[in-house]
């Protein structure tokens, strides 16, 4: 004898308008016929029912809760999906957002708007003590200049020139012979 899941057609993609158009699907209806179920045996054809990836799929099972059965019971052991179950989940998934998730949402803009205030704060500190940092700088680049130019005035004062030092000693080599 021939199981009937094994007589199930292949899986095409899911298409959120085929079932939003009947408004059910085989299993709210009551009149549920194996034959017309379409079984998913694999995470592959899971996964191109869905037009997702494999790892994509098997992460949606374990983090949100996608309808997938294991026959053998075993966290890793092969799976069975029925397309009904994953046309209802996904169309719950699309259900409006909780208020769990408004208000994390708006804690988190929260944290964020308070973070630019910060950012804000922290870059018109900079820019005041950059001025301030740049007026001691000029402050100090003027004293070093007249500090420069005094010292040069005191050296040419306290050396005598060259040239008249040299005509002093021509002179005076010259009286002492």
């Amino acid at each position: 004898m021939i199981e009937p899941w094994r007589l199930a057609r292949r899986p095409q993609k899911f298409d959120s308008r085929d079932v939003l158009a009947t408004g059910s699907d085989a299993h709210s209806t009551g009149s549920y016929d194996m034959k017309k179920e379409l079984i998913l045996n694999s995470w592959k054809e899971i996964s191109t029912y869905l037009g997702r990836g494999i790892r994509t799929v098997q992460r949606w099972e374990a983090s949100f809760g996608m309808p997938v059965h294991r026959p053998a019971e075993k966290e890793r052991s092969a799976v069975v999906a029925f397309a009904s179950e994953l046309n209802a989940w996904l169309i719950s998934r699309k259900a409006p957002v909780s208020s769990k998730s408004k208000s994390t949402f708006l804690e988190i803009q929260d944290k964020c708007a308070e973070r630019i205030r910060h950012v804000h704060d922290q870059a018109k500190l900079l820019q005041r003590r950059t001025g301030e940092l740049m007026l001691r700088y000029s402050q100090i680049d003027r004293q070093l200049k007249r500090s420069i130019s005094l010292r040069d005035q005191l050296n040419r004062r306290q050396r005598p020139d060259r040239t008249s030092a040299i005509e002093n000693e021509e002179l005076m080599s010259s009286k002492v012979s």
